[in-house]
């Protein structure tokens, strides 16, 4: 029987001039075992979601925070309630991930923004061989969202045992996990740096909630 891997990839940042209002570029890479089977609690997140008046719900974990987009007319407490949900679903299913964060201000231009990128993508890859040599293949999930990423991830992960696939967020549940977190990934780097938002304070309360309630829970599974 072959043994498959699925990455599902996420980004915060872009390839644009260091911005003091945006100084971090993020990748995020989920792996999930496809022999692990998710099927129980994928059903008990839907029933959930459909029970709290959000059936088929896509997260957006920036845009909810923040209360913006589709979360602009939706309360705080419903808003938690939905985060909570996929937060309970991401702590009962198998699953690791990592995330590279580069800092931009560190960046002379988008060469070297590119080749910093691709260095850590190669880097961690390279260095956790060992944990990926089990598997016959590796599907890589991403939307293309950044064309300069997509390039990226194509001449970083290129070997006969990759797939890369197209797939937009909302098809799968595990591609949303992956945007939960990049974003609470983003949060604790602007934490430590005492640079969180009025709204990311706002919406957790205080950063030792958002650690001990969230962060705390999410780190577990970071390799």
């Amino acid at each position: 029987m072959q043994k498959n891997l699925s990455v599902f990839i996420d980004e915060s940042g872009d390839f644009g001039k260091y911005d003091s209002r945006s100084p971090y570029y993020l990748v995020t890479f989920l792996f999930h075992d496809q022999t692990s089977a998710i099927d129980a609690e994928l059903f008990k997140l839907e029933t959930h979601l459909s029970n709290i008046g959000h059936a088929k719900h896509v997260l957006h974990t920036g845009p909810l925070i923040r209360k913006e987009e589709v979360y602009c007319n939706i309360s705080i407490d419903e808003r938690k309630r939905l985060l909570n949900a996929f937060m309970n679903f991401a702590a009962k299913i198998p699953f690791s991930y990592h995330t590279i964060l580069i800092q931009k201000s560190k960046s002379d231009n988008l060469v070297d923004l590119t080749q910093k990128i691709a260095r850590a993508i190669r880097s961690f890859f390279d260095g956790s061989d060992h944990q990926f040599a089990p598997y016959d293949k590796r599907i890589v999930y991403y939307d293309n969202g950044q064309i300069q990423l997509t390039q990226i991830l194509a001449s970083a992960l290129t070997d006969n045992k990759t797939e890369f696939r197209k797939v937009p967020p909302a098809s799968y549940r595990l591609f949303q996990l992956a945007d939960l977190v990049t974003t609470l990934e983003l949060i604790n780097t602007k934490k430590n740096a005492n640079a969180t938002s009025r709204s990311e304070v706002a919406f957790f309360g205080s950063m030792h909630q958002f650690y001990k309630d969230y962060y705390k829970r999410l780190i577990k599974k970071s390799i």
